[in-house]
């Protein structure tokens, strides 16, 4: 890790606010400092590829798995480099990035040179206060094991929480996702996660809104 000043790491900060205010992500979910960076100052020949296919995980990470919105990404920041990369490699990568799922963690090499440190990363901070395996001790202590089905009990205490860690949000926070996504996070097929989802809704332990299956309208299921 490079180490910086105060302003640059303020300006870095900014910078990933900023992207994520053009993406009109939710206030609970941004784009990690170290990332808005490598948007930010775009790749060299030899780690185009690699770099589009970080920042394209970001946005999966994020909730954003719709191909062509991650491709119009990708094909903007493209467009700024030096040498840019042809539209089949760029589109290839954000399919990659949406089908392997794949976590850039903080020790990444990517994303690692452009790190601001943990003390002042909003996004560190904030995982670090999530408590959620507090959240499942209370779940366990409280009996809800012996009263949800086992999809509902699943749910709870692996689907939500493998979201909540994923996207880095606080214990109790909203999750914005898709049916997909919830699924892939759960292992639930469709009708088991319906059903556990209005179990849980049942009894007071989670709120959720069923989205529109329209895409045009940036409408997602809400938890």
């Amino acid at each position: 890790m490079d180490w910086y000043d105060e302003n640059d790491i303020a300006r870095r900060i900014h910078l990933a606010d900023r992207h994520s205010r053009e993406l009109s992500l939710p206030d609970n979910l941004a784009i990690r400092p170290c990332v808005g960076e490598l948007i930010d100052t775009g790749a060299e020949k030899g780690a185009r590829s690699d770099t589009a296919f970080a920042i394209a995980s970001e946005l999966v990470r994020l909730g954003i798995d719709d191909t062509s919105r991650v491709t119009r990404f990708l094909e903007d920041w493209n467009a700024k480099l030096s040498m840019p990369l042809t539209v089949p490699e760029i589109r290839a990568d954000a399919r990659s990035a949406i089908q392997r799922r794949y976590q850039f963690g903080c020790r990444h090499t990517l994303l690692r040179r452009h790190c601001v440190g943990k003390g002042d990363c909003p996004h560190v901070q904030q995982y670090k206060g999530r408590g959620g395996n507090f959240q499942i001790r209370q779940f366990t202590k409280s009996g809800w094991q012996r009263v949800l089905n086992n999809a509902a009990v699943c749910l709870y205490t692996v689907g939500l929480t493998e979201l909540e860690s994923l996207r880095m949000i606080p214990a109790g926070g909203t999750i914005v996702a898709s049916v997909r996504q919830i699924k892939h996070a759960s292992g639930l097929s469709r009708r088991r996660l319906n059903d556990a989802l209005d179990s849980l809704q049942a009894h007071g332990l989670i709120t959720w809104t069923k989205g529109i299956p329209r895409k045009w309208e940036g409408r997602a299921t809400e938890i």
